[in-house]
């Protein structure tokens, strides 16, 4: 059996995948790999690439981290400022790997003007988050 990890920094062609498996082309050869425990993949048939195999990536950081959430309870003296800094710290941590918009509307479901709307009342959930150490 060939494991995946032996094509580690090639490149690779994906020639078609499914939840529950991938076809590479390496080297002008097809190969399967079946995927066990797979969490999260966004891929595109066709796609050459430098194939990087993570175990610890900043795109993980959802799957590798317990989640905490986060509330506020008082306005913040500059509300532009205090967004700007949560902003900039999600990046920081994930690198571009995730925009930082879905820790507010992705993984608690409210939307950006809620979001602002509990920064201006100073009240309420503003964050589902995996990273910060409040």
């Amino acid at each position: 059996m060939i494991k995946i990890k032996n094509f580690n920094n090639k490149i690779v062609e994906i020639e078609a995948f499914q939840s529950t498996f991938i076809i590479l082309k390496i080297e002008n050869k097809l190969h399967r790999f079946d995927f066990k425990n797979k969490k999260e993949a966004f891929l595109k048939q066709k796609e050459i690439g430098l194939l990087t195999i993570h175990e610890y990536h900043p795109f993980l950081i959802n799957h590798n981290e317990s989640n905490l959430e986060v509330f506020i309870n008082s306005k913040p003296e500059n509300i532009e400022l205090f967004v700007e800094e949560i902003k900039n710290s999600i990046d920081a941590i994930t690198k571009g790997w995730r925009n930082w918009k879905d820790y507010i509307e992705i993984n608690i479901g409210i939307t950006y003007d809620i979001f602002l709307q509990n920064i201006q009342k100073g009240s309420g959930i503003i964050l589902k988050s995996t990273f910060f150490n409040c």
